[in-house]
This record gives C-alpha cells, structure tokens and sequence, in this order.
C-alpha cells in the first residue's frame, strides 16, 4: 500500500500559513454544476441566430456553451480588488 502523502511535510509550515489566515473571511463556494446538458445542432448559421433570439442570448460560431437563463454574474475581469 502507497504512503499517503501530506500536503505540508513540515506541520510547522501548517501552524505557520494558519497564523497568517487567522481572521480571514469564510470563502463557500457555489454549486455550479449543471442539473442538465443538452447537445443542439444547426443545419445553418441563421437557425443560431433564430435561436440565440429565441432565448435572449448572443450566440456566435466560437459559442460552445451557455447557460439557460443566463446567470447574473459579474465576470472577474470587471471587478476592482483594493486595499483597505
């Protein structure tokens, strides 16, 4: 049977990193897992287009997923970390 390996091999390392965090906010990561996935095919680019309009989405020839209905999500590349 193989050794488990340790994330830390020194447990001082551990006590070292828990000092530093102390204090910090909780993160609780979302589910984003997907109840259900569909494939759809096209014969034609302008059924896409029919269909992006359908739902209320812009969909292109580099689309290769969405989210139905679209998430209310702010993309991180739009968001300003600063200091306090």
């Amino acid at each position: 049977m193989a050794e488990q390996k340790m994330m830390f091999d020194n447990m001082d390392d551990f006590e070292e990193i828990r000092r530093e965090w102390k204090g910090m906010p909780e993160f609780l990561q979302e589910d984003w897992e997907p109840n259900q996935k569909i494939t759809i095919s096209f014969r034609e680019y302008d059924d896409v287009r029919k269909f992006g309009a359908l739902i209320g989405q812009t969909v292109t020839p580099k689309t290769n997923s969405l989210w139905f209905p679209k998430p209310n999500v702010i993309a991180p590349k739009n968001l300003i970390y600063t200091d306090e």
